[in-house]
């Protein structure tokens, strides 16, 4: 049995996956707090047994033992008194963006993420408490990035980005390419947006851009679906989300969100040629996180 304190993302379970892989043959499991039903999926498609607090689960243990459970969501109120909440995540956000806002004030840090000044100072009082931010001569640091980070991502995935979706949509653009030519002659100058996920890549360096295309927005007006001539599909390229904060974006490009959102939303999607764009995204532009 191997015990990490870590974070489900896609790129966690395929660790495990190619490590379970390489050393035994015989079942094993994997218990996480909580599994969603795209992780099970994405898990299942590997033959891989799971199990988590919220009752989901798939056990297959020879042919005398099958079980299969999705869909069962956590215990929110309990897990929220535990651990941080969405504006918690967009300071969490705002620090691994922009380090230096560590040492700003706290009206400043709040600004860049888009929340209070209470959830701002409740948070780094909170990581200060974990040993998380450390501070030498009145100067505050980031002591386990890669902890914070992956916390991040987690928190993006199962509770950030479904409080922000604005929506999924189908327009009647024939491809990608189109459908941002189009999004550039609606969006324009006049509202505060970027390019994320694979289109968000794809202006770095020509990086895997995928079908499916990822807009942040600051605010979303009412009629800016009719705008668009969208219609909403589940299964639509189209992705509006609104941002945590305005960190999000200072892109490094024109029209492009924060590089760290736009690792984000490659390493959390169940695509491997995205993550395999986030991991390039990782190296040349998230230097200051290693």
């Amino acid at each position: 049995m191997e015990l990490k304190r870590t974070y489900l993302t896609y790129a966690t379970a395929d660790g495990v996956l190619a490590q379970m892989k390489a050393i035994t043959t015989k079942p094993w499991i994997l218990f996480a707090p909580y599994i969603p039903r795209p992780m099970g999926r994405h898990l299942a498609e590997h033959d891989a047994n799971y199990l988590d607090l919220a009752g989901n689960c798939r056990l297959v243990l020879s042919r005398r033992y099958v079980a299969h459970v999705e869909g069962r969501t956590r215990e929110r109120a309990a897990e929220e008194r535990r651990g941080l909440r969405v504006p918690g995540y967009q300071v969490l956000f705002a620090i691994l963006a922009e380090p230096e806002l560590l040492n700003a004030t706290v009206r400043r840090l709040a600004d860049a993420a888009g929340t209070g000044k209470t959830a701002a100072a409740e948070t780094l009082r909170r990581l200060h408490d974990e040993n998380m931010v450390g501070e030498v001569k009145g100067r505050r640091f980031l002591l386990e990035t890669k902890v914070l980070l992956e916390r991040w991502i987690a928190g993006y995935a199962t509770h950030v980005r479904p409080r922000l979706l604005i929506g999924t949509y189908r327009t009647a653009d024939r491809d990608p390419e189109a459908l941002e030519r189009h999004l550039e002659e609606v969006l324009g100058d006049k509202l505060t947006w970027g390019f994320g996920g694979g289109a968000g890549a794809a202006r770095l360096a020509r990086f895997y851009r995928g079908q499916r295309t990822v807009v942040h927005l600051k605010a979303a007006p009412l009629e800016l679906q009719r705008r668009l001539r969208a219609q909403r599909a589940d299964d639509g390229p189209l992705v509006l989300v609104r941002t945590p904060g305005q960190v999000a974006f200072d892109g490094v490009k024109p029209r492009t969100v924060h590089p760290l959102l736009i690792y984000t939303e490659l390493v959390t999607t169940d695509d491997p040629r995205a993550r395999e764009a986030a991991n390039e995204v990782w190296e040349q532009r998230l230097g200051h996180l290693r």
